[in-house]
């Protein structure tokens, strides 16, 4: 099956490896570029570079199925480092796959997979005690280091703090503000902070069968990684996607599945407090289950592989 696997990926064109290549490495893209024009069937170091891009830029906008496709033919990438924004537009340098979904706290079911893909032979047994190695050495250095904005910042994992504490200003002041005093902090205050969020939150946002409210465990067997979301305002459905975040922040915020932009002084169109307590109280604890998780993640990483099924089966072990 791994054969399969690599044979599968080794087909790909050289013009389709890299344009799928590019995003991933903005910076470096006509370097690597030259680098297969003078070499056409790639050497090792640039199939390695490309694979690695590759797998971090969908460990990043939260595409499982394709990460775990690359995993599955070549799991020993998860010691591999390389450079990746993400759709926020953080810069990590010098990152691996594991080592991104610790920060991200993507680790219930990006992080199970990852393990699932390593395989119960002495090559897996290396891989377990590397990735072991991995999250002690993140636990120690206080996380990973990135770039954002012009700053550079080192975190353990994704600082929910600020967006939290907006909803909660928003929630308590709502009927304290004019209209206009609400539509600009929900709007400027709320959505720009949405906009830095991961895409695996994100897609919390966006989950059917999971919605915010009734409160959420958080613990689902399976993911539904979807980034439909409702314009409440067209009436339209769209996509999470780069130019909705253009928007994002500016002309709306996003409460629960749906776009807000708070247009009109009627009270039917105003974010309601209530339901903005609702995504206060999914957040915190999906915050709290994922930090939860993290450590049930270690306590695999410490013991020998074993075989799994499901998401909701591992963390029940």
């Amino acid at each position: 099956m791994v054969d399969q696997s690599r044979r599968q990926l080794e087909e790909i064109s050289e013009d389709v490896l890299l344009d799928a290549f590019a995003p991933f490495f903005k910076d470096n893209s006509p370097d690597l570029r030259n680098t297969a024009l003078v070499n056409k069937t790639f050497n090792g170091f640039f199939q390695s570079r490309y694979k690695v891009g590759l797998l971090l830029g969908y460990v990043a906008e939260g595409n499982q199925d394709m990460a775990e496709k690359i995993l599955s033919a070549y799991p020993e990438l998860l010691l591999e480092r390389g450079t990746v924004i993400d759709p926020s537009g953080r810069k990590f340098t010098n990152i691996t796959a594991f080592e991104l979904i610790l920060w991200t706290l993507d680790v219930r079911y990006m992080g199970q997979m990852m393990i699932n893909c390593i395989p119960q032979n002495e090559e897996g047994e290396m891989l377990r005690k590397e990735l072991l190695t991995q999250y002690e050495r993140f636990e120690k250095k206080g996380g990973v280091t990135y770039e954002y904005k012009g700053q550079t910042h080192t975190e353990k994992y994704f600082n929910f703090e600020p967006l939290l504490n907006a909803l909660k200003t928003y929630s308590e002041n709502l009927t304290l503000w004019t209209h206009e005093q609400g539509k600009n902090y929900w709007c400027t205050v709320v959505g720009r902070l949405q906009r830095d969020l991961p895409t695996h939150v994100r897609q919390h946002y966006c989950a059917p069968d999971e919605p915010f409210y009734p409160l959420p465990q958080f613990d689902q067997g399976e993911f539904n990684r979807t980034l439909n979301i409702q314009n409440c305002v067209t009436d339209e459905e769209q996509i999470w996607n780069e130019e909705l975040d253009a928007k994002l922040g500016i002309d709306f915020g996003i409460e629960g599945a749906k776009i807000w932009d708070i247009g009109t002084e009627d009270a039917a169109c105003r974010v309601r407090a209530v339901d903005v307590n609702h995504d206060l109280a999914a957040l915190t604890r999906l915050r709290e289950v994922r930090m939860q998780d993290c450590a049930l993640l270690k306590e695999q990483l410490e013991c020998p592989p074993q075989p799994v099924y499901d998401s909701k089966s591992l963390w029940e072990w």
